[in-house]
């Protein structure tokens, strides 16, 4: 009989932006596989340009 509590089946949680849907790699699920979102550097740094020109736009009047 095995004892379930001693296995640990490693599961990856696949990491993907949620901008480009580039895949940003993975991580341990800790027993849960499946699928996150985040945001690469890539688009991070597009879409903060993006809301300082607004915001300079709307200062600017």
């Amino acid at each position: 009989m095995k004892n379930s509590s001693k296995e640990h089946r490693r599961l990856e949680i696949k990491i993907v932006c949620a901008w480009c849907g580039r895949d940003m790699g993975e991580k341990d699920g800790a027993g849960v596989g499946g699928v996150s979102h985040s945001i690469c550097e890539e688009c991070l740094q597009r879409e903060e340009a993006a809301v300082n020109r607004i915001s300079a736009e709307a200062e600017a009047g």
